[in-house]
This record gives C-alpha cells, sequence and structure tokens, in this order.
C-alpha cells in the first residue's frame, strides 16, 4: 500500500507540465533592452546587439532573436512582440527573426507585415491580425522613388508601389534603366497586379493613396538611348 502511494506520487510529479516543475523563461523589455528572466533574475540579451524596433500602426516594440541566442537563452527564435508595459504580446516564427528591418500594421489593423530591408530583392511576410496566422510571403523589387515609403496601403489588405518591370531590359549601363510600373500587391497571395506598366519609352512612378485613389507620375522619352540622360552620374 505505502509503495503503491510512493509510486502514485511520482507519476504525478511526471505529469506535471515543465512550466510547474521548473520556472518558465519571459522575455521582457525594459528602457530598450531585452531581458531574460528565469528564477527572479533578469539577464540582458545580446546587449548592444539586438535590434529593438518601433512597429509601425500600433503600440508595439519587436524583437527577432536568431537561432543560436535563442538557442543559448532556452527561448524559441523567431519575431517577438512586446506590449506597452515590455511583456510578449505575440510571437511569429519568423525565420532569420533578426534581419527583420521593419514591421508594420495596416491602417485598420487586420494585416501584420514583416520587412527584411533588404535593397535588391525585397521579402515581406505577411500575416493576419491580431491573430498572427500566416498569409504569404513575397519576394518583389519595389523601389522608394517620389514617395517617402518603399510601400503603400490601398485599403486594409492591399499594398501597392513602384516595381522593376523585369520582363523589359533597356540597353543602358545602369539597372536603374529598366522600366518602372505600379503593381498592386495582394497579402492573400492571391497574386499582383500591374496597374500602370512601365514601357521601352515610359515609366510610372507612385506618388501617394488619398481616400483609395492613387496617383502616380509617367515619364517617358522620344527614343529608348534617351533614358541615359537620367542616370545620375
Amino acid at each position: 500500500m505505502r509503495f503503491s502511494a510512493i509510486l502514485l506520487a511520482a507519476l504525478l510529479v511526471l505529469a506535471l507540465p515543465l512550466t510547474a516543475r521548473a520556472a518558465a523563461a519571459e522575455l521582457r523589455v525594459n528602457e530598450g533592452k531585452l531581458f531574460l528572466t528565469r528564477d527572479g533574475k533578469s539577464t540582458a540579451l545580446a546587449e548592444g546587439g539586438l535590434l529593438i524596433g518601433e512597429v509601425q500602426g500600433a503600440s508595439l516594440r519587436y524583437a527577432g532573436i536568431a537561432e543560436e541566442d535563442a538557442a543559448k537563452a532556452g527561448v524559441a527564435a523567431g519575431l517577438y512582440l512586446f506590449d506597452d508595459r515590455g511583456k510578449v504580446a505575440g510571437f511569429l516564427p519568423v525565420a532569420e527573426a533578426d534581419m527583420v528591418a521593419d514591421v508594420l500594421i495596416s491602417p485598420g489593423g487586420k494585416t501584420l507585415i514583416t520587412d527584411n530591408g533588404s535593397s535588391v530583392l525585397r521579402g515581406l511576410q505577411f500575416f493576419s491580425y491580431p491573430e498572427l496566422n500566416a498569409l504569404s510571403e513575397q519576394y518583389f523589387s519595389c523601389i522608394s522613388t517620389e514617395s517617402p515609403d518603399l510601400f503603400l496601403w490601398l485599403g486594409d489588405d492591399r499594398i501597392v508601389c513602384t516595381d522593376v518591370n523585369p520582363e523589359l531590359t533597356r540597353k543602358c549601363p545602369s539597372e536603374n534603366c529598366q522600366p518602372l510600373s505600379v503593381v498592386l500587391h495582394n497579402p492573400s497571395g492571391a497574386g499582383s497586379t500591374v496597374l500602370f506598366e512601365g514601357t521601352m519609352l515610359c515609366d510610372f512612378e507612385l506618388l501617394s493613396v488619398t481616400d483609395n485613389k492613387l496617383t502616380a507620375r509617367k515619364t517617358c522619352v522620344g527614343r529608348p538611348a534617351d533614358w541615359e540622360e537620367f542616370i545620375p552620374d
């Protein structure tokens, strides 16, 4: 009888969740630094080398933790969202989360975007918000021209930007001579739509979006070789 009681007690201990047997690690942001708290002790993670950014469109901050740093800290690798109290408000299992350069939430608060910040091929990942369900991952060559932003929102679930037309190549000494188009991208993964298509003679550049109406500038030359005049020295 006594042996059975001891065995039952041991089984109950083993059945307890890990968080009940050992204090779980907790991530927090405080004064611009990321801290790991375990057993009542707080330690700054990767001090000076970890980017903590502001989420555009919400009172949130974010920090990406790479696999190596996550393994050392005993937490999951990915992108963490923090509320205004510094507590974890969400988690995204984003690959190479430490390379995320920007996080944005749509004007209506239904879509969240992570931006890898690449200057060559932009990589954006789209998630529903606040559920944080993955919607799609898209790569394209959006560039910033007249608009101060890389892309602008059209409604609450689509973005529009100035994009390089990869199907046409002008004979110029610079890649900046490729035709520019205004392209709409759908975060749901439904594909992209060219709204104004660049040609060998004409470029289209996104200027603004107001009340779901966009404004673009059209620039044309008389012959393809004339584009060389627009290339800066």
